[in-house]
């Protein structure tokens, strides 16, 4: 037991401590997707298998619903699978992970850090 609060107290610091060093909108190495809000069954390995020119239902079957989807004006549409602010009360950079449509087909495939 004493153990466990111990790990708990030592995480505690080492996060702080780090966020405190780097400062705001840095990248946590330890837990790189801490800020990191996923749709609810997003898996990194299936978004990998993800290609050009694969179909909607096809993403759609791999990575059922998206966490949001953007309507864009040249008839394209983006479903976003992650977003920023996990936490609530620290900033840390973010894993974007998007992929944009035309005609039901990909068009482009997003996997970016951002640091906003």
């Amino acid at each position: 037991m004493k153990a466990s609060v111990f790990s708990i107290m030592a995480g505690i610091l080492i996060f702080a401590a780090w966020y405190v060093f780097f400062g705001i909108e840095s990248y946590f190495f330890l837990w790189p997707s801490i800020d990191t809000q996923y749709s609810e069954i997003y898996n990194e390995e299936n978004f990998n298998k993800i290609t050009i020119g694969m179909s909607k239902n096809d993403v759609d079957q791999l990575m059922g619903e998206p966490l949001s989807i953007y309507q864009i004006e040249n008839g394209t549409v983006t479903y976003s699978y992650s977003s920023d602010a996990r936490l609530k009360i620290l900033d840390f950079a973010w894993f974007g992970r998007s992929v944009t449509f035309r005609d039901d087909k990909v068009i482009a495939i997003e996997k970016e850090i951002y640091y906003d």
